[in-house]
């Protein structure tokens, strides 16, 4: 019949009838991020529409200079979350940030770009704006002008030389500053803690390998060492208040640290195994080690400034003949010991003494990569 015909007529429509899928919506970032650090960035969005569907995942597409950062995040959109933490960046860097909501239905439109910029700020951890001596927590500690080089050691810790203080001094990541070592008398008399005398330190380095850790230090022309148990201030290489003059030293076999005479030490390094190496201002770079018989320290010679050679001497060469002239710092990669002395880098290979120029030539006046 008919209506049998418009029945039939009417399944088959449906049955041809095609089902159309609704995406969420495109999320809308806030235009002011909720926290920005250093390293991080923490943003908000308003959750979108999901017509119906619960949204699954967001993804997370995040570009610096038009550049993406390693691969798309998926981030779970599980309890209505709508903030996320974008961390190991750059300090100083804007990032765009774009993204897009995921249901059951599918992947729905690109956000609009937000930008958000890291920090870069300085801030006063301890000390202020006068000169002094004073132990206490941020802006109450004082230092003294003159401040020399500092550590970080694994905690966090800083160590610091506060040299016209004639002390070493220790700062907490909350900015709490402690005296460790040290009286304010002008002197290298040992001692324990602040009891020691110490003169003008240059240099310092906590060694951590070993328990208790030990903190060396630079002491003119001289090394000492204070285990951090006891805070004992002992001698470790070097004669205290002798500076050895400029002169040809003989390369030959180690000597006993203890009575090597240094110039005045401007930069050390305490390599992972213990043994470091010192630089000093007579033009030597020197190797300073434990014997593995008798314990005792030893001195052995790898660079040297040329007697009579003046500051235009500068030539690579093998263990105890290479020369060099006026370096300023001192760094050590494994068996690699770099140094920059004027307008070149140069190296030390720490197991044959050979000296080679990296980069730079102390001849011209010019920049060039």
């Amino acid at each position: 019949s008919m209506v049998r015909v418009l029945c039939v007529a009417m399944v088959l429509a449906c049955m041809l009838c095609v089902c159309v899928c609704v995406v969420p919506d495109a999320p809308v970032l806030q235009a002011s991020a909720v926290d920005v650090t250093d390293f991080s960035v923490t943003f908000a969005w308003a959750v979108p529409d999901g017509h119906g569907n619960p949204l699954v995942t967001y993804k997370l597409y995040a570009a610096h200079d038009n550049v993406l950062l390693n691969n798309v995040k998926i981030i779970s959109a599980t309890g209505g979350i709508s903030s996320y933490t974008l961390d190991g960046l750059q300090p100083l860097f804007p990032y765009e940030i774009r993204m897009s909501a995921i249901t059951s239905d599918g992947e729905g439109p690109m956000s609009a770009p937000r930008v958000y910029t890291t920090t870069g700020l300085v801030t006063t951890i301890a000390g202020g704006t006068s000169f002094g001596f004073q132990d206490g927590t941020g802006s109450d500690a004082r230092f003294n002008p003159g401040t020399g080089r500092i550590f970080i050691d694994y905690n966090y810790n800083i160590w610091v030389a506060d040299q016209m203080n004639y002390r070493i001094r220790k700062v907490t990541p909350d900015g709490h500053v402690t005296t460790v070592l040290g009286n304010g008398v002008n002197a290298a008399i040992d001692g324990v803690g602040t009891f020691a005398s110490l003169g003008t330190v240059t240099q310092l380095s906590l060694f951590e390998r070993v328990s208790p850790p030990i903190l060396f230090f630079a002491d003119g022309s001289c090394i000492r060492a204070a285990p951090l148990n006891t805070l004992s201030v002992v001698r470790y290489a070097g004669v205290c208040g002798t500076p050895a003059p400029k002169g040809y030293i003989a390369p030959g076999t180690p000597t006993p640290a203890l009575s090597t005479n240094f110039g005045n030490i401007m930069d050390f390094r305490v390599g992972t195994s213990g043994v470091m190496i010192v630089m000093d201002d007579i033009g030597t770079i020197r190797q300073v080690y434990s014997d593995p018989i008798s314990g005792v320290a030893l001195s052995r010679l790898f660079v040297q400034f040329p007697y009579g050679g003046g500051d235009n001497v500068f030539a690579d060469g093998p263990y105890g003949y290479g020369t060099y002239s006026q370096p300023t710092a001192l760094a050590q990669n494994g068996t690699t010991i770099f140094y920059t002395e004027k307008k070149a880098l140069r190296q030390v290979h720490a197991t044959s003494g050979a000296l080679t120029t990296d980069a730079g030539n102390r001849h011209l006046n010019t920049y060039t990569d």
